[in-house]
């Protein structure tokens, strides 16, 4: 069983970290996604396919 003045101590620590983590959160700049480079991402894939089967002799 915890005593009073644990308690108090436990309370202190937690109002101690949440204030801490507070300013720290409250300092960090917002962040934005950034822009897409492809608004296709299937375009990749169907490039790299093309190239395998032009080398592989199944497209000209």
């Amino acid at each position: 069983m915890q005593t009073d003045a644990g308690a108090r101590r436990d309370a202190k620590h937690a109002a101690d970290a949440h204030a801490f983590f507070s300013r720290h959160v409250a300092e960090m700049p917002p962040v934005a996604p950034i822009a897409s480079a492809n608004d296709d991402p299937l375009a990749g894939v169907t490039v790299s396919v093309e190239r395998a089967l032009r080398a592989a002799g199944h497209l000209r």
